[in-house]
């Protein structure tokens, strides 16, 4: 059984200008999205720090936590969806 939906709200946006409807989304065809984690916001240039940060240190100053990540895949596993791929650094999660 699947879960009822769920309207975001400030999800819905009218199309871009000249936009035009080309047609119905082929059910069989797979889709992946890059969806956006919480994390702080990185500083901006009047904050950077002076020496340069390494991959791990930028990560966890600046990227998202893992147990949100888990809650985001834990909650769209009930629409049947699958995580492809997470990325803490960048705040992003990419699902289909």
């Amino acid at each position: 059984m699947s879960a009822p939906r769920v309207v975001l709200s400030d999800s819905k946006r009218p199309p871009k200008q000249g936009a035009r409807r080309l047609g119905d989304a082929d059910a069989n065809t797979q889709m992946e999205v890059t969806l956006s984690l919480r994390g702080p916001e990185l500083p901006n240039a009047d904050e950077m720090p002076a020496k340069a940060l390494s991959r791990e240190e930028f990560a966890s100053q600046y990227g998202a936590k893992q147990a949100d990540a888990d809650k985001v895949t834990q909650a769209l596993e009930k629409y049947h969806l699958k995580t492809e791929e997470i990325s803490l650094a960048s705040q992003s999660t990419r699902v289909s």
